[in-house]
């Protein structure tokens, strides 16, 4: 089976980080968020649905989508910023991707 790391990057996106990482609790076999240094209430509450949540300072983007990367443990990773989710109609295309014994590239 198709094993998928998503890695989240964010900054203060109490109203965002919800709805991004639950987008992903169907298809993501592990959800890593990184932040810069955001306030402790986001974490309280979402770190328990995250299978690690990292606090590094930031210095840009690709920074820290590479760190992000560097932390996920399959080999597939979907990176979303935390103000991005995954549509209805992408969830069903990766679940497809996911089934057991589906050997078709992934595109």
């Amino acid at each position: 089976m198709v094993k998928i790391s998503a890695v989240i990057i964010t900054y203060n996106e109490e109203r965002n980080i919800n709805r991004c990482i639950n987008s992903l609790l169907a298809v993501a076999d592990e959800i890593v968020v990184i932040d810069s240094f955001q306030t402790t209430v986001l974490k309280r509450f979402e770190s328990r649905k995250a299978s690690g949540w990292w606090s590094i300072l930031f210095k840009s983007h690709i920074d820290q989508k590479n760190f992000a990367v560097t932390q996920a443990t399959h080999d597939i990773v979907l990176s979303l910023d935390a103000d991005e989710y995954l549509s209805e109609e992408l969830t069903k295309s990766i679940l497809e991707v996911k089934k057991p014994g589906l050997s078709r590239p992934i595109e």
